[in-house]
């Protein structure tokens, strides 16, 4: 029996293909059973109420052009008009921008305004909290700086006490006492940047409050 074996550049090529296919799949915003039931009004309803641009009906039609499905597109716009109406809120808005996404201008004017209130609202607590972020991975920054350093100084008294002459040793003794005064510059830089994470959260704390009483205050009115 012979065997035909592939060239590892043509396996390399086709493994990529079908990496690439799958990945065209799990972007695809509708499976073929979604096309097929062809449900048009409650996909716009779907659509609208998680903020979609109308541009999304053109993802539908790409993720649905190996079916016999037939798109109407009238019912999809009038199914994401009602969605829409439960999207552009000013919680929706706060949620929205709280959470860091984008907002893609899909509300009707009328409703553009309450939601973008809310959006403002959201922005503060997102920014708050970027800061408390910011201010961790600094923390972390300067532990693994500061892990960097012990090990410096372990191989600096090594390097000490090896030494063999006055001159490398005044030298590995420098060396040593550079680090060690980098090591307690590396230590305040730590406290100062744990405390900053402190203040970052209890300002996060009151960016929510205050915006929450806000946003109850635009609902209400």
């Amino acid at each position: 029996m012979t065997q035909t074996l592939l060239h590892p550049r043509l396996l390399l090529t086709l493994g990529g293909l079908l990496a690439l296919l799958l990945l065209l799949a799990g972007c695809a915003t509708l499976n073929r059973e979604e096309c097929l039931r062809g449900d048009w009004y409650q996909i716009g309803v779907n659509d609208g109420q998680k903020g979609h641009q109308l541009a999304r009906l053109d993802s539908h039609r790409n993720a649905c052009r190996d079916t016999p499905a037939i798109i109407d597109e009238g019912a999809y716009q009038a199914g994401r008009d009602i969605g829409l109406v439960s999207y552009c809120t000013p919680v929706s808005g706060y949620r929205v921008a709280a959470g860091g996404d984008r907002y893609g201008d899909v509300c009707p004017i009328n409703s553009a305004t309450q939601f973008l209130q809310g959006y403002v609202l959201g922005e503060q607590v997102y920014r708050a909290e970027q800061d408390i972020a910011d201010a961790e991975r600094r923390v972390r920054s300067l532990e693994t700086r500061l892990q960097e350093n012990r090990e410096e100084i372990e191989e600096a008294r090594a390097s000490v006490e090896a030494a063999d002459n006055h001159r490398a040793i005044r030298r590995a003794e420098q060396m040593l006492w550079i680090l060690r005064n980098g090591a307690d510059d590396l230590r305040r830089d730590l406290r100062d940047a744990e405390d900053e994470v402190d203040q970052a959260r209890d300002r996060f704390l009151d960016v929510q409050e205050r915006t929450s009483f806000q946003l109850q205050l635009l609902m209400s009115g």
